[in-house]
């Protein structure tokens, strides 16, 4: 169905069927080029969805939350 909406031939189904995350195909008027996306990372902080992933930003979270009430209580 997508190969077939979007007119790819048979390389770039493979390509996509074969891509990593961040790696696709670009497609520019009736130009279809490879491409790969590298998130900086902020960008990789704001929109990842690995879970554990996900579990690592949360967890450095609580331990500045908790470096931070130790240093106002020394305050």
């Amino acid at each position: 169905m997508v190969a077939e909406t979007f007119y790819l031939t048979d390389q770039e189904k493979f390509l996509l069927l074969e891509s990593n995350v961040g790696e696709g195909i670009f497609f520019a008027g009736t130009k279809h080029v490879a491409i790969k996306v590298i998130a900086s990372y902020s960008e990789d902080q704001i929109i990842t969805t690995d879970p554990a992933q996900l579990l690592e930003i949360e967890n450095a979270k609580k331990e500045l939350d908790e470096m931070e009430e130790k240093e106002e209580e020394k305050k």
